[in-house]
């Protein structure tokens, strides 16, 4: 349809590769165009489903080219709308191959939790490429239902962090190794897994995970954090009830070249505690990492990271930080390589 618009609604809908419109002439070029890029973000669109709608807005100037003779010609209102299909929210389940989208096994407080970020990510919508907060960046390789492959990274160096005496907990391509891991008690902290935690009813937990994530999305959107809320099974909760005499360290390996890692950490440090996070490692061909920290009051948190040097990686990390009166939250990454690699950090200041 010629983009023109007079003073009369005008319908153009497109059927069996022709098409019609109310008023004026159907142009197959012109629906073509605005039917294509739809289908760019929704594949299985048929253009049977598509209605572009024009409408007089009373806006324009006069001499506007089309109204011919200095007259003045308006400017149209276009609205276009898929009609006739079943709409399957966020379509997670032909995106990440979670059909159908049943939520992990939880206690209380962690079905809660995991059901409130579905609802947060149904009610955003996963990043896609004309997404303004993703500019340029192309976020399909972390939304597809299939992780792309990544080829493992051989090399002999020592891995980093290997030489800090530190408690250390290991994962393999997202799941947590035992037998790599130290022991996981400590003088003043508290370690579990966080399946561990969240099969339980009642545990400290229920206050940091999914609540400061859920609050990171006041100013923007991001929903691959609610995603991993709502999905992940593996990862560690610590608390800090007084400084420990090492620190913490999180090693990430990466064996598997489609590996697919979901892992989400809690850390809630008390008052005048201080924790040394130390993360490492590739983590998997695709990761999703969240991380919540929780520092009340005169408490402090450091967290060190080295971002795995394998080429072929994808990752999506986010960290949700809330630190109250004269506390400390402090965090370095350094990343290397990778196909796509984002961070994120937001941090609420509650205290003074």
């Amino acid at each position: 349809l010629e983009p023109f618009c007079d003073h009369a609604d005008i319908l153009c809908t497109a059927t069996a590769g022709t098409g019609t419109c109310n008023l004026g002439v159907f142009q197959n070029a012109s629906f073509s165009k605005i039917f294509n890029e739809m289908r760019t973000l929704y594949p299985q669109l048929s253009s049977d489903n598509v209605q572009v709608e024009y409408r007089p807005s009373l806006a324009g100037f006069a001499g506007r080219p089309g109204g011919g003779n200095g007259e003045f010609n308006l400017v149209p209102q276009v609205t276009v709308r898929i009609v006739n299909l079943t709409y399957n929210y966020v379509a997670l389940g032909s995106l990440l191959g979670l059909a159908p989208l049943d939520l992990p096994e939880s206690g209380a407080w962690g079905r809660e939790a995991r059901g409130a970020a579905l609802d947060r990510v149904r009610q955003m919508g996963l990043p896609h490429r004309r997404d303004e907060y993703w500019k340029f960046t192309d976020p399909t390789s972390l939304t597809s239902q299939e992780p792309p492959s990544a080829a493992i990274f051989h090399d002999d160096e020592q891995p980093l962090f290997e030489d800090v005496d530190a408690l250390r907990v290991v994962f393999v391509d997202g799941v947590f190794d035992a037998e790599a891991s130290s022991d996981l008690a400590m003088e003043g902290i508290e370690i579990d897994l966080l399946s561990d935690a969240m099969a339980l009813d009642i545990h400290w937990a229920r206050d940091i995970y999914g609540v400061l994530e859920a609050r990171g999305h006041e100013k923007t959107d991001r929903p691959l954090a609610a995603f991993n809320t709502a999905f992940a099974t593996n990862g560690v909760v610590i608390r800090v009830t007084r400084t420990p005499s090492r620190p913490v360290a999180l090693k990430y390996l990466h064996k598997s070249e489609t590996s697919d890692a979901i892992l989400h950490h809690c850390v809630k440090v008390e008052s005048g505690a201080s924790l040394t996070l130390l993360e490492s490692g590739p983590a998997a061909a695709r990761f999703s990492k969240g991380l919540e920290v929780d520092v009340a009051d005169h408490g402090q948190f450091h967290l060190v990271r080295a971002q795995g040097r394998d080429h072929e990686r994808r990752a999506a990390t986010a960290t949700f930080a809330r630190i109250g009166t004269e506390s400390v939250f402090k965090a370095f990454t350094l990343t290397v390589n990778g196909v796509l690699t984002r961070n994120e950090c937001v941090i609420e200041i509650v205290g003074d």
